[in-house]
């Protein structure tokens, strides 16, 4: 984790004076960050998590996820964020061994109040944590965008980075484009966790912005060195 992620976990995940009410939700803990916005497709083969979305899927479709910052997604024993994201199912396949493929997206922010016994499969006590508005025509957007966007190119001539289009579609609204400049970012899940725990969306973007900055700079220096 860099410097400024570990400054910014450090902060308050939700605003001052929120009581949102706390509800039970099924909670499917995993090793990469989801984002509101932010496509999740899912493989689910474990037994606990296949009767989890037998459930869901009886319900209303939605369940929350946390990052995994230690431990492994198969087992348990893992150790669980606090902040997360409640997700729901949009499309769900069946296969005949009980094994299921999902499309499903993250919604909102949550915060686990308290975990519950994990048997059948995890549950907690959780309440919504919504980001704060982004103001249209922010400029911090644009730069955020830029800084992703020059990312995502120099990693792409390393070889190691993501395959295809550079161009960002972030969406109209200003507020889900925050998020997802944060879920189409190439940088590591602690930063992402970071950054998805900031509640003002100019506080989360101006981290964003520092964190591809310093990629950016680390990658130039690899750039350079192979072409020297």
């Amino acid at each position: 984790m860099t410097v400024e992620a570990r400054r910014l976990r450090r902060q308050s995940p939700y605003p001052e004076g929120v009581n949102n009410p706390v509800v039970e939700l099924p909670m499917f803990p995993l090793s990469t960050v989801v984002f509101p916005g932010a496509e999740l497709p899912l493989h689910v083969f474990e037994e606990r998590y296949r009767r989890l979305v037998g459930d869901v899927l009886d319900g209303n479709r939605e369940f929350g996820t946390v990052l995994i910052t230690a431990g492994s997604e198969v087992g348990g024993g893992d150790r669980r964020s606090e902040i997360g994201t409640l997700v729901r199912i949009e499309m769900a396949a069946p296969f005949d061994d009980g094994r299921w493929l999902l499309a499903s997206k993250g919604i909102e922010r949550i915060r686990v109040v308290e975990w519950l016994d994990d048997a059948p499969y995890p549950k907690a006590m959780v309440e919504r944590t919504p980001s704060i508005s982004l103001s249209p025509g922010s400029e911090v957007l644009g730069r955020a965008a830029a800084a992703v966007r020059r990312l995502r190119m120099l990693l792409s001539e390393l070889d190691s980075g993501p395959c295809g289009r550079i161009d960002l579609d972030l969406g109209d609204d200003p507020t889900m484009a925050s998020w997802m400049a944060c879920a189409v970012a190439p940088i590591a899940q602690l930063d992402g966790q970071a950054l998805l725990e900031l509640t003002d969306p100019v506080a989360r973007l101006t981290a964003l912005i520092g964190m591809c900055c310093d990629r950016i700079k680390d990658v130039e220096m690899l750039l350079a060195a192979d072409g020297s």
